[in-house]
């Protein structure tokens, strides 16, 4: 492949899937695109997503994260995976903390 820009489509128009363009393609090097907004509540993941608000604020230089859930935040996350437990742990079945 060689190296590329990973790049967020802005307009979101139907599709979030990142797009690969190689260095130097289409002068992506040379040009800067203005964002529109501070993209802090644009997931650069695909999802599900599962919100969850961490009081820690360095919680990404963690080496493992572990928090407290109660019943409505264990019942949001089963509807983020859409099945029962048994069967997302069996499957491995990833989403995105947001």
């Amino acid at each position: 492949f060689g190296e590329v820009w990973l790049v967020q489509p802005l307009t979101r128009n139907g599709s979030s899937e990142i797009q690969r363009v190689a260095f130097g393609q289409f002068g992506i090097d040379d040009h800067c695109i203005a964002p529109l907004s501070s993209f802090e509540d644009i997931p650069w993941q695909s999802g599900p997503y599962f919100d969850k608000i961490f009081t820690n604020t360095d919680w990404h230089t963690l080496p493992r994260l572990r928090t407290d859930m109660r019943s409505n935040d264990l019942e949001k996350l089963g509807e983020v995976l859409g099945e029962n437990f048994a069967k997302v742990l069996k499957k491995k079945k990833k989403f995105v903390i947001r």
